[in-house]
Order: C-alpha cells, then structure tokens, then sequence
C-alpha cells in the first residue's frame, strides 16, 4: 500500500499525470464530460505532443482507424439524419484527442504501467459504486433514480437534446456512473483484465493483493448490472488467459484465482445470478426482441450494402419505431449496427483495425519481455470480450464507450512500441523534396 501512496504522489507532480487523471474523470463523470476531458487532456499533453512530433504519435490501430472516420463523414452527406451523423463523426473525432495525449505522454513502459494500475483502481471505484447502489435498491429501498450514480442531474439535461435517451432497466439493475447498466457492463468487460494483468505481473504481493481486490469487487459489482452477455464475456476472458497461461499451470496461481472469483460470485448472489440466465431463451421478451431487431434490420441492410444509411444510431431507431419496435436505440449487434450506419465499407475498415490488433498481439515473435507477453495475453482477452459483447448490443453507443476505445488504441499501440518494436510513425508525414545538383 506504501508503494501506491507512494506513486499516487509522485504523479500527482508530473504535468502528464494530469493527463491520465483526465482518463480516470471519464469513467466516473456523466457521459457528456468525456469530450470536454479530451479536450483538456489533448491541452495539457500539447508540449508532449509538439515534442513528440519527430519520434511519432500514431501507430497501425490508431492509422487504420481514420479510415473508419472518413466513412463516417462521407456518410453525413447522405445521411437520413444529416444532424445526427454529424454530431457522432464529431464525438468519434474529438475522442482522439485522448488517443493523442495518451502516445504523447506515455513514453515509457513505466509511465504505461502507472496509466494501467489508474485504470485497475478505477474498475474497482466503479464496482464498489454498483455494489453500494444495489445494496441500497434491494435492501434499503433507494429509489429508482439512484440506480445510476447521475440520473437525477441527467434527467433534466437529457430533456433538451434533440432526441430520446433512454436511462432506465427493468428490475433492479445498477449502472455505477454510467447511464445504463449495459454500458457500465461493457466498459467493466474492457477494464478488468488490466486487473488481471497486474495481478500477474507484479511482484510483491502486497501490489497483487490490491489488484486482486480491485478485480474482486469490480466483478461482483458488474454482475449487479445483470448484463447475461458481460457473464458469459467473464468466461471467455478467462478462459483467455488460462489458454495462454496453460504452462504455468503447475503453479495453479491463475486458475485457483479465476475460479475463486467465479465462486465467490455465484455464492453472492446465487439466485439473482440463476435466474438472469435462465431467461436466455426465445420466449424471454429482450430475447425475442433482440430477434425481431436483427431481422428487421436485414433487409435494410440489403438495401443499402455498401454505404450503410448514415452514421449514428437516430437513423437505426426511427427505421425500428416504424417497423413497431418503439425504444430500441439500436440494432443490438455491433456487426448488424456497423453494416447499417456505413454498409460494407465501415464494417471492412472497423473489423481492419480490430484483426491488426490481435494479429499483432497474437505473434509470439512480437513480443520481446515477460510483461509485453502478459500484456498482449491482457489486450487479446480484452478483444475478445469486446467482439464477444458486440453480438448482442453495440459497445460504441455512448461517448464514454467511444473515447473508452480509443484508448484502447493507445495502449495497443504504445505497447506495441515498448514491447513488439513497432514504433509510432509522425501523425502528418512530410514529403521533402529531393535536391537536384
């Protein structure tokens, strides 16, 4: 405990610190803060940035990225909702200032380790808020609106945008600090293997108890979310890391973890947990309506196979209320959603980005340390979670999803350079003209 007091202070010194701290606010501020802390992370990581120029700011994932974007500005052009595209290409773009500010400031592999434990914390905070909440719902009978941490000051700002957001569940599902309990789930889905990470790779074992404990309470605090698909993503990340890990197996460290944890939840909430997953089946009504969604939304895909119908997910919602579907936001798939809003052409450039990563991640002849490997174990059971969620709703809803991927970008790509030797490339290459004698 010492050592994080310790290393709390010491960033608490450094101007790039201030950066990450940014990150932390954006998990835990409403969802119309994360791009005003872009803004301010990309202002104090600016003198980074200018002197980072020559040695590189952008990576493959990050690069691969824009061309993503670009669709998604074509796409306002034709859009159904012109607005509505715009605004989201211009959230998509003004995230990437974290993405900046994080390759700019994190230039070596101890300020990535430091940037890493922020976000172990943070999971945990996050976690302990959803436990607080549903032990004040179930038990002490909190109303509804303390479900999520800011729906009483969202309730009154929501009511001026100029489209519907939907911010409560049926049942007693808690949200944390996000809006909706699926999107506190998902961003869970992508956090907690950086505990894991860190439980693995350190080395005192007072550090480890502290990630483990963050991960213990960030698990049981996203099954009170209730979210089905973030469980059966538990599983797979951690079958992940028992894959990759199975010659360490003599040791049992990883595995008796793993099924601790599993245990310890099953036995916290043993009936709430069972019967959650009982209604996976086609009569449960979110069941069949995540049904109805997916088929209403093939033929328009068909109609529109290359370009999609326009950015945004205003688009997807009024073709769903026309078809007698009022209150869906979107199609509940992040394929069939991609494949709406940009056609083939967005689905190709996203699923570039996404093939890159685990391909680089998944090379053993990358990676070049211990804890480069460990990383890319992390990093690939992050993606599979993400991939695995995106099949029953769309991970990048919200701007605290999207600003939570591009920084997902970051750390792929800035251990790629400390750990693969992929270094960044300049963010505007010049063409010098070549001298004629």
């Amino acid at each position: 405990m010492r050592q994080w007091v310790r290393s709390v202070w010491v960033l608490a010194r450094e101007r790039w610190s201030w950066v990450f701290g940014c990150v932390v606010l954006m998990f835990l501020l409403p969802e119309y803060c994360a791009p005003v802390l872009a803004v301010i992370a990309l202002i104090l990581a600016w003198r980074d940035i200018k002197a980072a120029r020559g040695r590189g700011l952008i990576g493959d994932a990050g690069r691969w990225m824009w061309l993503y974007l670009a669709f998604m500005a074509i796409s306002v052009v034709y859009s159904r909702t012109p607005f509505i595209s715009l605004f989201t290409f211009l959230m998509w773009a003004v995230a990437f200032s974290f993405y900046l500010a994080i390759t700019a400031v994190t230039t070596s592999p101890e300020r990535l380790r430091r940037l890493l434990q922020l976000l172990t914390l943070t999971a945990g905070l996050l976690g302990l808020i959803a436990c607080v909440q549903y032990v004040g719902a179930s038990v002490l009978g909190w109303p509804r609106e303390t479900y999520q941490l800011w729906n009483p000051l969202n309730e009154k700002l929501y009511t001026l945008l100029p489209f519907q957001v939907r911010l409560y569940s049926i049942g007693i599902r808690v949200g944390s600090a996000f809006d909706n309990p699926n999107v506190f789930a998902e961003t869970m889905v992508c956090l907690l293997p950086f505990a894991a990470y860190g439980a693995i790779t350190s080395r005192r074992w007072q550090t480890k108890y502290i990630y483990l404990t963050c991960l213990l309470i960030g698990v049981v605090g996203m099954a009170f979310a209730f979210s089905r698909a973030s469980y059966l993503c538990l599983i797979a990340m951690g079958c992940v890391f028992l894959l990759f890990n199975l010659s360490s197996l003599k040791r049992a460290r990883g595995p008796l973890v793993f099924i601790a944890l599993m245990i310890i939840l099953l036995v916290t909430i043993p009936n709430a947990f069972t019967e959650r997953m009982a209604t996976l089946k086609l009569s449960e009504h979110s069941v069949s309506e995540r049904v109805q969604v997916w088929l209403t939304a093939l033929p328009e895909i068909a109609a529109h196979p290359l370009g999609g119908i326009g950015a945004g997910v205003q688009g997807t919602t009024d073709l769903l209320e026309s078809a007698g579907l009022a209150g869906v936001p979107h199609a509940h798939n992040l394929y069939l959603q991609l494949l709406l809003e940009g056609g083939a052409l967005a689905l190709t450039s996203f699923m570039i980005v996404i093939v890159k990563m685990l391909h680089l991640h998944s090379t053993a002849a990358n990676i070049k340390t211990r804890r480069g490997f460990h990383f890319s174990v992390t990093f690939i059971a992050v993606l599979a979670g993400f991939l695995l969620y995106g099949w029953t709703d769309f991970p990048l809803l919200s701007p605290k999803l999207v600003t939570l991927f591009w920084i997902l970008l970051a750390l792929s790509d800035r251990a790629a350079s400390f750990y693969m030797d992929k270094p960044l490339s300049p963010l505007f290459s010049k063409k010098r003209s070549e001298k004629h004698a």
